[in-house]
């Protein structure tokens, strides 16, 4: 998945649960101690998101998992990849 897509579906990923869960930007933005404006650029992918805010926003959007916040990977991870975790 290219870097600006896997951006594009995070955000997508964090506006859906938020509204599911019935709360406004400016909601989540307070759980999570960022700016609304943040959260706007989040969503629309147009914002590189800091692994802690990711774990901020799992944790606000009331996920057990923070994997389950994250994309999918469209391909297997290739040796190399596994070589650099």
């Amino acid at each position: 998945m290219a870097e600006e897509s896997i951006y594009r579906a995070f955000g997508r990923a964090v506006a859906t649960r938020r509204r599911k869960l019935d709360l406004t930007q400016a909601d989540l933005a307070a759980r999570t101690r960022m700016s609304r404006a943040s959260v706007a650029n989040i969503e629309s992918g147009r914002q590189n998101v800091s692994l802690h805010h990711v774990y901020s926003l799992a944790e606000a959007l009331e996920f057990t998992k923070v994997s389950d916040l994250l994309p999918a990977s469209s391909k297997p991870p290739t040796q190399e990849e596994f070589d650099v975790i």
